[in-house]
């Protein structure tokens, strides 16, 4: 079995000395698209949960029900939830 090696491809190494150019050209593409890789990986709060405040609301009052939290610390997280509504991480007021 003849493994394929393009980089021992005569005709590319010509062309990539030939226009310098089209070197750059692949080099920045390579950088943006591990950039963005690494982007994804190591901010994953860039991405939607699919939780939205309502949803949040919801669980913490079965919390509530449930005893696990009090109807003051109740009260407080569904306005700090009321103020963040289509807010940001870390984006102020």
């Amino acid at each position: 079995m003849q493994t394929f090696r393009l980089w021992e491809n005569p005709r590319l190494q010509q062309a990539l000395q030939d226009h310098p150019i089209l070197l750059a050209s692949l080099g920045m593409f390579a950088l943006v698209f591990i950039g963005i890789a690494a982007i994804k990986r190591l901010r994953p709060t860039t991405q939607t949960s699919g939780i939205n405040g309502d949803q949040l609301a919801k669980n913490f009052e079965d919390l509530s029900r449930e005893g696990v939290i009090d109807e003051a610390e109740l009260r407080r997280i569904k306005a700090v939830l009321g103020e963040t509504q289509g807010k940001r991480p870390g984006e102020s007021t």
